[in-house]
């Protein structure tokens, strides 16, 4: 009985963490155009799909629990620095965490000073309307859109984000979480 429940446990930790850094590409989105969706963002304020059309959008999908999150957000983050002020480009993250922590996410984002990206939140967890749409699978989770609102790129892999945008993934260095 007690070597069933530690089995049990087992395969539900290694479930989460498979969920929290699989690296797998969606190919079969790629060339397709973006489905419409909304993201609430932190600020009360929405953003839609239909609205990121004329600029370059890079969503990233994540969770205060999934330290690989964290990691590849950081590392967007900075890359981002380099389009700051920049109108055609938008790095949007939309966290699937649970309702009950919307101030985890904030403090999330406050704290490792995120503020390049817009943030959105749901509250819906693995269920959020946007992660559905983009068929999100893992965490952490990227899109890449074109101007056109075609998808670039989709998929676990952050390495992947880079190559969708033209840049070296090796020429992006890794950022420390604070």
């Amino acid at each position: 009985m007690r070597n069933r429940a530690l089995q049990i446990f087992l395969a539900v930790i290694l479930t989460t963490l498979g969920a929290c850094a699989a690296k797998s590409n969606r190919t079969e989105l790629i060339g397709t155009t973006a489905p419409y969706t909304k993201f609430n963002l932190l600020d009360g304020s929405f953003l839609t799909v239909e609205e990121l059309r004329g600029k370059t959008a890079v969503i990233t999908f994540w969770a205060t629990w999934c330290s690989e999150s964290r990691k590849c957000m950081n590392r967007l983050n900075a890359f981002a620095d380099k389009f700051r002020g920049r109108s055609d480009y938008v790095f949007l993250t939309a966290s699937i965490d649970k309702a009950d922590k919307f101030d985890a996410v904030k403090e999330r984002v406050i704290y490792t000073k995120l503020d390049n990206m817009k943030h959105a939140f749901s509250g819906n967890d693995v269920y959020d309307e946007a992660y559905m749409s983009f068929h999100g699978d893992n965490l952490p989770y990227f899109v890449v859109l074109d101007p056109q609102g075609v998808i670039k790129y989709a998929g676990n892999d952050d390495d992947g984000v880079y190559e969708a945008l033209g840049v070296d993934p090796g020429s992006v260095p890794s950022v420390k979480l604070p």
